[in-house]
Parts: structure tokens; C-alpha cells; sequence
């Protein structure tokens, strides 16, 4: 069933969460994002409709809007964040064999925990994935078939952000957040891994002073802008 353009509009802009915090502090270009989502509206109203009619759709829908309690809790999310930059760090693929898994094992009790030093191993059904030292590294790929290294890189470091887990049980929209921080940067985010309270990042080493800054600054601004 065809809808009105004030229904069409409000159900588009509704289900653009990344604008929720535009939307709630008037900081929209009411004419841009009509021409953005003019398209979209003609496909649910089901007839040409004029760039005014969806840009006092919109106003309706700015002046009007009031944040759903999800994206509040976002914004509390993100301010729980705090952030770590490990460098000197290689990355190692290998297919996932028994003899593989055991040394990996067996270099994992050799770990010393209590110096925080890095090992981090995600098992697939067919590959295995390890972040670690370089030496960490060198000693392991002594002992494991080289037919089962797919590949291995000594140019890695790992962004970690922490938060609060009791937030992070009720939020969406976060990962999406800092991936926007990766890509509007051109890094690439070469493997993700997540535990309870925290999500980290591998990225080459070269582009980690980047991705600190604009993380850290990013904390500062949400931080400063947004009061409970």
C-alpha cells in the first residue's frame, strides 16, 4: 500500500540511526538529506513527489524528533570506552591441523600472563588465526609444518577498546561507529576479535598513530557534547 510522504519520510529517517544524534541536536541540512532520500520516498508514496513536499517532511520529522532510549544508551556506551594501542606485533595464519593446534596449545601455557604479553588465538573449523610477538612468533614457526602457514605479517599492531559490559548488553550501533572511524581514515582492519568487555582491531603498525588520535579525539568530543 502506497504511503503518504510524511509516513514514507519518517520511516526512512526512524530506521537511520547513525543520524540520531544530528537529528536531536538540529544539525541536519534539511535540503540535503531531502535530496538523499527523494528517491526513496517516490518508491513508497508510489508517485513522483516534489523535492519541497519530502524537505517539510523532513523539518516535521527534526523538529519533532526526540531520541529513542537506545540511542541515549549509545551515547552512555561510548562514553564508557577507553582505548589501547599494542605495537610490535606479527599476525600468522595457518590451516587448522591438530599438530598446529597442539604447539599453539603448548606456546600458550609458555606465555607469561602476568607481563600482559600478547597471544591471541581464533580457531575456525579450517584455519587458525594468531596475534602475537615477533618472538612469540619466530619460536612457533619453527615447529609447525610450513604447508600449514597460509600466511604471516610482522607489521601489526591491535587497537582495544574496553567498555562497560553492563552497557554493552543493551546497546546497538557501536561497531558500526568505529568502523567509520577505520574506513574514514582508508585503514584497513585486517582481523576483529571480542571478549566481554572489549573489542580489538589489527591493523597494520604504520596506521595506528592515525587510528589512536582520531579515536581518542572522537572519545573527547562525545565526552565534552553530550551531558546526561
Amino acid at each position: 500500500m502506497a504511503q503518504s510522504v510524511s509516513k514514507a519520510v519518517k520511516e526512512i529517517l526512524s530506521n537511520l540511526t547513525y543520524l540520531s544524534f544530528a537529528f536531536q541536536h538540529q544539525l541536519v541540512n534539511e535540503s540535503a538529506l531531502a535530496r538523499f532520500i527523494r528517491k526513496r520516498v517516490e518508491e513508497k508514496t508510489g508517485e513522483a513527489v516534489s523535492r519541497g513536499a519530502v524537505i517539510a517532511a523532513v523539518r516535521r520529522f527534526t523538529i519533532s524528533f526526540k531520541p529513542r532510549q537506545k540511542d541515549l544508551t549509545l551515547m552512555r556506551f561510548l562514553k564508557s570506552f577507553k582505548i589501547q594501542l599494542r605495537t610490535g606485533l606479527s599476525e600468522a595464519n595457518f590451516s587448522r591441523t591438530k599438530k598446529t593446534a597442539a604447539v599453539l596449545a603448548e606456546q600458550a601455557d609458555k606465555t607469561q600472563w602476568d607481563k600482559v604479553e600478547e597471544f591471541y588465538v581464533l580457531h575456525r573449523p579450517h584455519e587458525i588465526t594468531l596475534i602475537t610477538t615477533h618472538s612469540q612468533l619466530k619460536a612457533i614457526l619453527h615447529r609447525v609444518s610450513q604447508k600449514d602457514v597460509l600466511d604471516k605479517h610482522d607489521d601489526r599492531a591491535i587497537i582495544t577498546v574496553s567498555y562497560d559490559p553492563d552497557l554493552e548488553e543493551k546497546t546497538f550501533g557501536a561497531l558500526f561507529y568505529l568502523a567509520d572511524i577505520f574506513a574514514s581514515l582508508g585503514v584497513t582492519v585486517h582481523v576483529v576479535f571480542s571478549t566481554y568487555s572489549a573489542n580489538s582491531f589489527v591493523i597494520k603498525e604504520k596506521d595506528a598513530p592515525a587510528v589512536y588520535k582520531a579515536l581518542s579525539e572522537s572519545m573527547r568530543e562525545i565526552d565534552a557534547l553530550y551531558e546526561e
